[in-house]
């Protein structure tokens, strides 16, 4: 009786240090995992922030012409591109017909 309340004993203790060495685990895994979200957090803050600067900067007085005198030749490029992906896509589908 006395020999198997022992063995109990240390299987007790050895369920409890295996217990003891999951719960470090994980709370120490937790604490890396709420640094990491903190850390997040703060990046999307400074993301916001810069992106409310930036609408900021772009309605103010000192850029509100610009979009006039840059906007269309910035256009005129893009349909350059355009047109010409276009001409690639009929030549190659007639190619493949």
């Amino acid at each position: 009786a006395k020999a198997q309340k022992e063995g109990e004993k240390a299987q007790t203790e050895a369920d409890r240090a295996e217990d003891q060495k999951y719960l470090d685990e994980t709370t120490g895994l937790c604490a890396q995992k709420s640094e990491d979200f903190a850390s997040r957090q703060k990046l999307r803050a400074d993301e916001l922030d810069a992106l409310k600067e930036a609408i900021d900067i772009m309605s103010g007085e000192e850029v509100s012409g610009a979009g006039d005198k840059h906007l269309p030749s910035l256009l005129s490029v893009g349909e350059g591109k355009g047109a010409s992906l276009a001409q690639l896509r009929s030549s190659s589908l007639g190619q493949l017909l």
